[in-house]
């Protein structure tokens, strides 16, 4: 039976006469959130059993599922890059719009190697390949474009480069609060 009591400063939990938690209650832009500075018991062994099988096969297997699917990017990506290859020897030349379309391979391959190595994903990286497909969709297709479409796209890459910009900025000035140590 859980019991919560309200004190001006802090929330008690009583999960049992014998075990409570204390809490500290945070309120950030008027959203009231609890934070536990204890431990929580489980309530039932079922319970925790269900929570160590998940901690145990559920996380490890949606890792696997994960670096699964950046293998199968990286090769597509590989892949893509030697038919690019390909279809410019071919051709017997090399276009502004084939370096592009390299640099947007290039830009994938580094965003899986990242998110491989370090496991979080910048979002500066899908903003960069997104100016450099819109930069490549422009020189491509300019001459059959009117002025508006033009004007469109010009515009969007303008507002992606500077919400690259303000994103940095927020990383270097507003930094996320590094997170404790839970266990």
């Amino acid at each position: 039976m859980w019991l919560i009591v309200l004190y001006p400063n802090q929330l008690k939990i009583l999960i049992s006469p014998y075990k409570t938690h204390n809490c500290e209650k945070h309120h950030i832009a008027d959203i009231a959130f609890i934070q536990f500075t204890g431990t929580l018991y489980e309530t039932t062994a079922l319970g925790s059993n269900m929570d160590k099988m998940f901690r145990k096969y559920g996380i490890s297997s949606i890792k696997a599922v994960e670096h699964l699917v950046l293998i199968i990017i990286a090769i597509a990506t590989i892949i893509a890059i030697g038919q690019e290859i390909v279809h410019i020897l071919n051709a017997g030349m090399v276009t502004l719009a084939d370096l592009l379309l390299l640099f947007i391979y290039l830009e994938v391959l580094a965003m899986v190697s990242h998110y491989a190595e370090s496991g979080k994903l910048p979002i500066r990286m899908p903003l960069y390949i997104a100016i450099v497909a819109l930069a490549r969709y422009l020189i491509l297709d300019m001459k059959a474009m009117d002025d508006w479409r033009i004007m469109a796209i010009s515009l969007s890459t303008l507002i992606l480069a500077a919400t690259v910009i303000v994103i940095r900025w927020g990383q270097l000035k507003l930094p996320y609060p590094r997170p404790k140590d839970i266990d």
